[in-house]
């Protein structure tokens, strides 16, 4: 896995991330001048990011999450979901208010 830490990456306890996964902070204002954009990562505690997955800077993981493996991750997801490509609402399927 590689950890692409430009702003602040936090990782929690007994949080497993698997083979492949690409966690990045940075980006760039790519519609303006192409500066430099970074926005921290944080996973909290018990999160299973599985293989393949790339999670990008802004993204908030709750607790006990699971990332399917090949996601693409951005956002806040919120605790207990179990999230993949196919299904990217989670599941179950939350909505959003």
């Amino acid at each position: 896995m590689w950890i692409h830490n430009q702003d602040f990456v936090h990782i929690g306890a007994d949080v497993v991330v698997s083979q492949d996964t690409f966690i990045t902070t940075g980006s760039h204002a790519y519609r303006k001048d192409m500066r430099l954009v970074t926005r921290p990562v944080r996973v909290e505690d018990g999160v299973w990011i599985t293989a393949k997955c790339i999670v990008l800077g802004g993204t908030i993981i709750g607790t006990s999450t699971l990332i399917r493996p090949g996601t693409v991750v951005s956002g806040e997801i919120p605790a207990n979901l179990v999230l993949d490509v196919a299904n990217p609402a989670g599941s179950p399927v939350r909505f959003r208010k």
